[in-house]
C-alpha cells in the first residue's frame, strides 16, 4: 500500500502536477493526496482525456507526473500505457508511474507487470520516449503469495527512496518467518 506514497515522496522535486486515473485504487489517491503537489483527475483510462487537462492545466516548464493502477483491481482492465506515453511526449521531465500490484506475477514476460506486457504488444508506441521517466510499485502479496513490495528503478532513485521517502522509514519490516 506504501508502495506508491514512497515512490511519489521520493520523487519529490521532480514534478511540478500530479494527473491521476479517476478509478486508481486508493493507494495511488493517498499517494497523491499527501505528495504535495496539485492533483488533477483524468477520465478513467482514457488518454485524450489526460492529454487534454495536461494541455489546459500545464503551465509552461511544468512538469508532469502521471499515476495510475496497472491493472485495475475491481474490473480488470489493463491501463492503455501507449496511450499515456504519447500524451506524454513533448513534456520534458514527465513522469509515468503504475500501481503494478495487480499485474505482477500475472502481466508480461515473466509476469514483470504492465511495462513489459506493452513492450511486448506495441514496441513502437516506446521508442519515440525521449526523457520521459516509468516507475512501478509491486506487491509480493497478491500473485506471489509473499510479504511487501518492489519499486521498480534504478540505484540512485532507490538511495533516495530510502533517503528522502518519509514513509519508507516509517514502514514495518516483514516479519522473521516470512524473510
Amino acid at each position: 500500500y506504501l508502495g506508491n506514497t514512497i515512490l511519489l515522496q521520493g520523487l519529490a522535486g521532480e514534478y511540478d502536477r500530479i494527473f491521476v486515473d479517476a478509478a486508481s485504487h486508493f493507494s495511488v489517491r493517498d499517494a497523491a493526496a499527501v505528495a504535495g503537489a496539485p492533483v488533477t483527475l483524468y477520465r478513467h483510462c482514457d488518454p485524450a482525456d489526460l492529454a487534454a487537462h495536461l494541455r489546459d492545466q500545464l503551465r509552461p516548464g511544468e512538469r508532469p507526473l502521471v499515476i495510475s493502477d496497472g491493472v485495475f483491481p475491481i474490473s480488470g482492465e489493463i491501463a492503455p500505457v501507449p496511450g499515456y506515453v504519447a500524451a506524454l511526449c513533448g513534456y520534458p521531465g514527465a513522469i509515468l508511474c503504475l500501481d503494478d500490484a495487480h499485474a505482477t506475477g500475472v502481466l508480461g514476460a515473466g509476469g514483470q507487470g504492465t511495462v513489459a506486457y506493452w513492450c511486448e504488444r506495441d514496441p513502437v508506441g516506446f521508442s519515440n520516449v525521449s526523457d520521459l521517466r516509468i516507475y512501478s510499485a509491486h506487491t509480493l502479496s497478491k500473485a506471489l503469495g509473499c510479504h511487501g513490495g518492489v519499486i521498480a528503478a534504478d540505484a540512485g532513485l532507490i538511495r533516495r527512496l530510502r533517503a528522502d521517502a518519509p514513509a519508507f522509514g516509517a514502514h514495518s519490516p516483514s516479519p522473521l518467518p516470512v524473510a
